[in-house]
This record gives C-alpha cells, sequence and structure tokens, in this order.
C-alpha cells in the first residue's frame, strides 16, 4: 500500500479547517451576542436591585417615621384617657361626697322633724289633759242641776223641756194679771217663784258650763 499524496493530503486538511472557522465564527457571535445582553441584563437587575435597596430603604424609614408618629400618638391617647379617667373618678368621688352629705342631712332632717312632731304631741297630749282635768272639775259634782240626777249633765236632762213650759206659764201669768182676781194673783206668784227659782238653776248652770275649745 502506498500513502497518500502529500498535496492531496494538505489539500483536505486546509479544506476541513476552513470550514470549521467558518462554522465557529457565527456560534462565537451568538455567544458574544448572547453575552452582552447577559452583562446588559445583570447590569440592569443590578441597577433595579438598588433602586429597589434605595426605596426599600426610604420606605421602612418612612414607616418607623410612621410608627414613631403613631407611638407618640398612641401615647398622647393614653394619657388623654388616663386623664380623663381619673378625671372621672374625681368626679364620681364628688357625686358619693355630696349624696352622703346630703344623706346625713337627710337624716339630720328627719330626726330634727321627728323630735319636732314628738314635742307637738306631747304638747297636744298636755292640753289634752288640762282639758280633761277642767272637764271634770268643771263637771256636775253632784249630777243634774236641773234634776239632781249623777248619772247625766244638765245637757243631757231630759227636764230640760220644761224650760219652754215655764216660760209659756210666765206669759200666762202676765196675761192674768191683766184680767185681775184674787185666785189668778195667788196662782201667778207661784208661778212666779217657779220662774226664779228655774232662774238660779240656768245661772248655776252656766257658771259651771264647760269651756269651748278652740
Amino acid at each position: 500500500h502506498e500513502p497518500p499524496p502529500q498535496g492531496v493530503c494538505h489539500g483536505r486538511e486546509g479544506d476541513a479547517s476552513v470550514s470549521g472557522r467558518l462554522d465557529i465564527d457565527p456560534t462565537e457571535a451568538g455567544l458574544a451576542a448572547l453575552n452582552q445582553r447577559i452583562e446588559i441584563v445583570e447590569g440592569n437587575f443590578a441597577s433595579l436591585e438598588s433602586t429597589a435597596l434605595e426605596e426599600i430603604g426610604d420606605v421602612k424609614e418612612a414607616v418607623d417615621m410612621l410608627t414613631e408618629e403613631h407611638r407618640d400618638g398612641l401615647t398622647n391617647l393614653e394619657l388623654k384617657l388616663t386623664e380623663g379617667v381619673s378625671a372621672l373618678h374625681g368626679e364620681i368621688e364628688a357625686l358619693k361626697q355630696q349624696l352622703e352629705t346630703a344623706r346625713l342631712a337627710g337624716g339630720a332632717f328627719a330626726a330634727a322633724n321627728t323630735g319636732r312632731d314628738f314635742k307637738r304631741e306631747e304638747h297636744r297630749s298636755h292640753w289634752r289633759d288640762r282639758y280633761n282635768e277642767k272637764k271634770k272639775a268643771n263637771g256636775p259634782r253632784n249630777g243634774c242641776y236641773l234634776c239632781k240626777d249623777p248619772g247625766h249633765g244638765y245637757k243631757d236632762c231630759p227636764s230640760s223641756g220644761k224650760l219652754s213650759a215655764l216660760i209659756a206659764a210666765e206669759r200666762r201669768q202676765t196675761d192674768g194679771a191683766a184680767q185681775g182676781g184674787a185666785h189668778a194673783g195667788e196662782g201667778a206668784a207661784q208661778e212666779r217663784q217657779d220662774v226664779a227659782h228655774l232662774g238660779h238653776i240656768m245661772l248655776g248652770a252656766l257658771l259651771t258650763k264647760e269651756p269651748t275649745l278652740k
């Protein structure tokens, strides 16, 4: 076997090398373009990340400030609520004190009224007893003055109706005196004596008349 001619071999190797370089150049160009795009994306991402971090920092700072403001607001609100509750407790205590004072004053007023009522009732009882004593003292000691009955007074005497009859007799006596006559004169004298006796009885009754309460 004879080796192939050197010229022919060299010609084929040269063709293959040229063809390989032609195939590699587009691939390298594509990879280079892709790499460039990746670098651009990475740059943009880095810039975006930096911007995002800065914005996040600003947002965080704003949130911290807002939280601080809210914290201050809550603290102020808590203080105001505490002051309001304290003031409310003070008002409640003042109302309790007023109620206690009113209760004590009401009790003292009721006690004073009770004392006055007791004294008033005692005064009335005293005057009632005095009236009863006077009534007993002025009452008929020996009974009725008209009929001498110890069981009733002169106001309740059934014989008090005879007074009108005696007055009528006095009138008859006056009429009879105008007509004259010795017999009639004796009868009139007797009737005058009866009327005089009745007058003494009525005078005694008036002197011992029961007092009238006003």
